[in-house]
């Protein structure tokens, strides 16, 4: 049950990056999700869906940030991270 929930979870994710990457309308992401995402043959009911999207939103800023890391960022951030680890 475990790895389908996980199964599931995943797929959610990357529907809804490719939603927000390709720029569909909220009605079609909540429709492309509710034909693809299912555990054991039964699909998640639409709510539990617009309760996902909604936190897909929320952790928009923290995905950008992600991606805008730039060498400066991992140069600065292995500096930081590595004396520590030795001390």
């Amino acid at each position: 049950m475990i790895k389908e929930l996980n199964a599931a979870s995943k797929k959610i994710h990357d529907i809804c990056v490719q939603g927000e990457n390709e720029l569909w309308s909220f009605n079609q992401l909540i429709d492309k999700l509710s034909v693809e995402v299912k555990v054991h043959g039964v699909p998640f009911p639409t709510l539990m869906f617009i309760e996902i999207v909604e936190q897909f939103i929320e952790e928009r800023p923290q995905r950008r940030k992600r991606e805008e890391l730039d060498e400066t960022d991992l140069q600065e951030g292995y500096e930081r991270v590595s004396e520590k680890w030795i001390n």
